[in-house]
């Protein structure tokens, strides 16, 4: 097997495992606070990542800058998404999500001046269309709040994605991981300090469901995105994030028998078929024209 398919294989067993999150996070937040929440993920996650960063020269300069960028737009992106999560369900949640993978073509697009591919245009159209799928349906109060933080979430997740594919170049995999995990429970710890609301008493079920997001959830996925866009290209790996909604609706309606309505599950498919096609290339003259080459 080549580098390159095994390392999407790993992307694809963590697109998975993060299909669960949505249930996993739902279940927490009807007890946790949502920082104090993201505190205790994030802080043990960066625990086993610690022996990494005392390691003697494990660790330079470079490394503790890029992973802080990519850490504060973990914080963001996670704050916003546990945050959106709390008032919308797992599927919306998920689907809002997924819009990530439609926007990281773009901003390759716009911000580094990569040529655009034939499917970045078509995704456009199914990612608006999912969208007004999504938002028509008659909602409760406050769902559409937790959908509007989930969009947020989605753009910045698109940035990390994105930048995470450019700092990959140079930097270590475990390093740029374990600084980028203690940057998120630093920043997630110190706005855990500012909650009103208690923590809850720890229970079995609690620490097992926390230990989870923790290890499985987060100190391995994260590294398994490390580790997997340093293979692929970022383009290749929106593509494969693009199946964490039909995991996450998988999960949610194992665990809490929870389906989305019919123009949900209309307005889902058409993001995630926008994420899958959002990679297809375009045909040979028209993409000679966009770079500026001649064409004749």
């Amino acid at each position: 097997m080549s580098e390159r398919r095994r390392a999407e294989g790993v992307l694809l067993a963590t697109t998975a495992i993060w299909g669960t999150t949505f249930v996993g996070v739902k279940e927490a937040l009807a007890v946790w606070p949502p920082f104090s929440l993201m505190a205790f993920r994030f802080g043990l996650a960066a625990l086993a990542f610690l022996p990494v960063l005392l390691r003697p020269g494990a660790v330079d300069g470079k490394t503790v800058r890029r992973g802080a960028i990519l850490g504060v737009l973990v914080y963001l992106g996670f704050s916003l998404q546990t945050l959106g999560l709390g008032r919308t369900s797992e599927a919306r949640s998920a689907f809002f999500t997924a819009l990530s993978t439609i926007l990281v073509p773009l901003l390759g697009w716009s911000l580094l001046k990569r040529t655009p591919v034939a499917g970045t245009l078509a995704a456009i159209l199914f990612g608006t269309g999912g969208i007004v799928c999504l938002f028509g349906v008659p909602l409760e109060d406050g769902v559409r709040d937790g959908d509007l933080l989930t969009v947020a979430c989605a753009i910045v997740f698109a940035f990390q994605i994105l930048i995470l594919g450019e700092f990959l170049r140079e930097s270590p995999v475990l390093a740029l991981t374990g600084v980028e995990l203690a940057t998120t429970a630093v920043l997630s710890i110190a706005s855990a300090g500012i909650e009103a609301q208690p923590v809850p008493a720890l229970s079995g079920g609690n620490i097992a469901l926390l230990v989870y997001l923790a290890l499985a959830a987060t100190a391995a996925t994260l590294w398994g995105q490390v580790y997997g866009q340093r293979h692929t290209t970022a383009n290749r790996a929106a593509f494969i994030f693009a199946l964490e909604p039909v995991f996450a609706v998988f999960f949610a309606w194992l665990v809490r028998s929870r389906v989305p309505g019919s123009l949900e599950w209309v307005g889902g498919a058409f993001v995630v078929v926008a994420a899958i096609v959002a990679d297809r290339p375009l045909p040979h003259r028209l993409r000679r024209g966009l770079s500026g080459e001649a064409v004749g």
